[in-house]
């Protein structure tokens, strides 16, 4: 018995012992796995792990990279400190000028007036009725200083915007990867596992990269109190075995589970993947055209997700007008492949 028959068998001892489908069985342990294991990509938030960090002097590392925090912060926070910088500015001004004799400000009766004529000296709007005496030096001396802190905070704030902008991160948001991945025999008898993955946007990606961990835990002692996880590079390659990828149209790309694969040492029935808690992450690096910039896309997938001995079904066409055409309702589609011999094996 090789290794797609054993752990097709395990997966319907297991599916007979929960009296369920197979649908049925694989969303209850996905539902076990989404309450005690989080995946390690998030596809909400595609620049981020969903690794925590524990015991660590958090705020100071923060603070030394204030660049950084601010464009990661989430957009509320963000909106909330851009709005906040303003209002902050426009009231300390506005305190200094109520504190100054009421000649050197005219029309400043009350603080209301006072922060009105704040707005006005840090918009350079122009005073209308207010205005400045040009002999009170210290009055003077304040619309200066808030003219250059509002100089220095709006390219400050206008630059962090733009820079949340034109992030790359939501460049691989557009990058579709398949929900599921298959496990199959392919030409050469040899499983092969699969995922699919497309650009949605026509612009290409220069230099396209992809490769494909395998997250596993191990146990440190033999009474299983410390733990780690270990990763190990999967090789992937397309179904044509070419190590390069261009995402032009869609592509499927295999893992070939050989003798030189970790994955086949592991891979021994599906109560062992899960205890082992394997997780493969895909990550596709490359150069957007239009904006010279590094991006990445991420997404993992877990044993779970993996349909044994199916393939995807084709997804490309020639449209009434000659173009190639994608047909995105079937992309994560996949159908049984033929009955396979109990012969062939891994090894």
């Amino acid at each position: 018995m090789d290794l797609l028959e054993s752990l097709r068998s395990e997966e319907g001892r297991v599916e007979r012992m929960h009296g369920s489908s197979l649908q049925g069985s694989s969303s209850s342990r996905s539902l076990h796995r989404s309450k005690s294991q989080r995946r390690l990509c998030d596809d909400r938030k595609m620049h981020r792990f969903t690794v925590q960090h524990l015991n660590k002097k958090k705020l100071s590392a923060y603070y030394h990279d204030l660049y950084h925090t601010l464009l990661n912060v989430p957009a509320y926070r963000f909106l909330f400190l851009f709005i906040s910088c303003y209002l902050v500015m426009y009231t300390v001004f506005a305190c200094f000028y109520m504190m100054q004799p009421k000649h050197c400000v005219s029309n400043v009766q009350k603080f209301s007036h006072a922060l009105w004529f704040s707005v006005h000296t840090a918009a350079t709007i122009g005073y209308g009725h207010q205005s400045p005496d040009p002999d009170c030096l210290m009055v003077n001396l304040g619309i200066l200083a808030e003219v250059l802190t509002s100089a220095l905070m709006q390219a400050a704030l206008f630059g962090l915007v733009f820079a949340r902008f034109a992030t790359p991160s939501k460049r691989g948001s557009t990058i579709k990867f398949s929900s599921c991945m298959v496990c199959h025999k392919n030409a050469d008898g040899k499983h092969v596992l699969a995922f699919r993955l497309a650009n949605l946007r026509h612009h290409q990606l220069l230099r396209p990269r992809v490769s494909m961990l395998m997250v596993r835990k191990v146990l440190l002692n033999e009474e299983e109190t410390e733990t780690d996880y270990v990763y190990h590079h999967l090789k992937v390659e397309t179904v044509s075995g070419e190590s390069t990828v261009w995402v032009g149209l869609p592509s499927i790309l295999i893992h070939v589970i050989d003798e030189s694969s970790p994955f086949q040492k592991v891979a021994h029935n599906l109560v062992e993947l899960e205890d082992s808690e394997v997780e493969f992450v895909i990550l596709l690096d490359g150069i957007d055209e239009m904006t010279s910039t590094a991006m990445q896309a991420r997404h993992s997938y877990s044993p779970e997700d993996i349909r044994w001995n199916h393939r995807f079904v084709g997804i490309l066409n020639r449209g009434v007008h000659g173009a190639l055409q994608v047909n995105y309702a079937q992309f994560d589609a996949t159908v049984p492949c033929e009955p396979f011999s109990h012969h062939v094996s891994l090894t």
